[in-house]
């Protein structure tokens, strides 16, 4: 998936989901289940537009019961990215890579298993988790 833009995702859900566009890369902290779980349900919507995928900052994951949750969903692939730099740098990188050209997410299936999506990439080579 191609990211159209991105959008940093740290207000209330219910504020967030009134921005949410069409490839959109959703950046927010790796503590923000409830934005992770919003952007993984906007995809399930047809009330919202595709997102390209999600970026988790500050190295980190959600808890283990919103990562087996997130496991278990069939049928949405989003790319659930993970990186260890904070919010303002990864947007940083973000927009240095931006200028030199497209930025791709992408979901590959490993095995007969579809990863969480929850591994460490660096911002500025955010695909093929």
């Amino acid at each position: 998936t191609l990211v159209g833009d991105y959008l940093v995702a740290a207000m209330h859900v219910d504020n967030f989901l009134r921005y949410i566009a069409k490839d959109q890369l959703i950046i927010s902290p790796g503590d923000r289940s409830d934005i992770l779980l919003a952007a993984i349900a906007s995809r399930l919507s047809s009330a919202k537009p595709d997102i390209a995928g999600v970026l988790l900052t500050g190295g980190l994951r959600p808890p283990e019961e919103v990562c087996k949750l997130i496991e278990g969903w069939t049928g949405a692939p989003v790319p659930i990215l993970l990186t260890e730099f904070h919010t303002y740098r990864t947007i940083t990188a973000l927009q240095d890579q931006y200028s030199a050209g497209p930025v791709r997410a992408s979901c590959q299936r490993q095995g007969n298993r579809q990863p969480s999506g929850l591994q460490a990439q660096q911002p500025h080579d955010a695909h093929d988790v």
